[in-house]
């Protein structure tokens, strides 16, 4: 799946470096704009074509341009996945779960597609619900307080954008257990 993802990066078609919207309206986060042109260059979002060049243009009439959208709890698998939520308008997706760094990294800086921010594994102990996805043995559980520090390391290290940690019941969760 990893090498399936990178070849996805690669060869995804060029998308043009400026696009003008012409008739839409903006919602700016409190109102919603009368039409307007807005130009679309490279990742700024503006309402001048300061260089003069002609411009591809989407006639926008009777549709609504929207700040950028987050989905706070994601787990895509392959780049159809970011593609489906590049469709609806979701800008950046927390990817909750990250089981393997490589697997990891190869979804994110697709171009054109939703960006990632990526968690670590999930911060938990041996005895927890999401110590069954590995084992209670495994290196990537947290068995006391004073791994916590290296852990984290590993975990930034290797990529992770934030720390997910989860309690669990029933049984001793992370709190339980420091």
């Amino acid at each position: 799946m990893t090498e399936k993802n990178i070849a996805d990066r690669s060869s995804r078609p060029s998308r043009p470096s400026k696009l003008a919207l012409a008739n839409v309206r903006v919602f700016d986060g409190t109102s919603l704009r009368p039409p307007s042109t807005v130009i679309i260059d490279g990742s700024h979002i503006g309402n001048a074509n300061t260089d003069g060049k002609p411009v591809p243009t989407y006639d926008a009439q009777g549709k609504t341009l929207l700040p950028g959208l987050i989905d706070s709890h994601a787990h895509p698998m392959n780049a159809d996945h970011l593609e489906a939520l590049t469709r609806y308008g979701i800008t950046t997706a927390v990817n909750a779960f990250c089981p393997d760094p490589a697997f990891c990294t190869s979804l994110l800086n697709h171009p054109g597609l939703t960006s990632l921010l990526t968690a670590s594994f999930i911060a938990t102990s041996p005895n927890s619900t999401h110590a069954k996805l590995v084992g209670p043995s495994s290196p990537l559980l947290i068995h006391n307080t004073s791994q916590i520090p290296e852990w984290v390391g590993r975990q930034v290290a290797q990529g992770a954008d934030f720390i997910k940690v989860v309690g669990s019941a029933p049984g001793p969760g992370l709190l339980q257990a420091a």
